[in-house]
């Protein structure tokens, strides 16, 4: 038999979205929070499985307090501040908008890269609502207009391949 259990003394949480092996959460002061294994996706700075810190409790990201909104994928996620930047973490297999495309002679091809600490991704400042897949990701920016990026999209992988791309066709 399986109970509920109030896992912080903390309260006032507003938004939860779960991760891989985790999950951010904010609270109603505009702050982010981040909890489980933190080597990829937890936004607070963790780069090794072999640090002390690998899993950890409850901790809040940074000392901001403009955070919207949070959206997790697999071993990544996604931020939103109250100004309508964009904010990513963890593994980025070109759903997170952070690496950079590399010509290995056979064309344009994603290299993957992590970052540990949320940056700013992009330069839009309207963004909405974010969902994440294993590898590709879409925004709905403020206007109502929907973004897909990412590498698995491949039948429209040249009209999709980074962010601020609006063709769908």
């Amino acid at each position: 038999l399986h109970t509920f259990t109030k896992i912080s003394d903390l309260s006032g949480f507003t938004k939860i979205s779960a991760r891989g092996y985790g999950a951010y959460v904010m609270r109603g002061d505009g702050t982010l929070w981040s909890w489980g294994q933190s080597y990829m996706g937890s936004g607070l700075g963790t780069t090794s499985a072999t640090d002390p810190e690998y899993y950890h409790g409850l901790s809040q990201i940074g000392t901001d307090t403009n955070w919207k909104d949070v959206f997790g994928g697999a071993f990544y996620g996604f931020a939103v501040k109250t100004d309508g930047t964009l904010w990513g973490t963890g593994q980025d297999s070109s759903q997170g908008g952070w690496g950079h495309l590399v010509d290995y002679g056979s064309g344009l091809h994603y290299s993957s890269s992590t970052i540990y600490t949320f940056v700013r991704v992009g330069t839009s400042t309207d963004w909405d609502n974010i969902g994440c897949s294993s590898y590709n990701s879409l925004g709905i920016k403020t206007n109502g207009d929907m973004y897909m990026w990412g590498d698995d999209v491949y039948p429209m992988q040249d009209s999709l391949s980074g962010l601020d791309r609006n063709s769908m066709t």
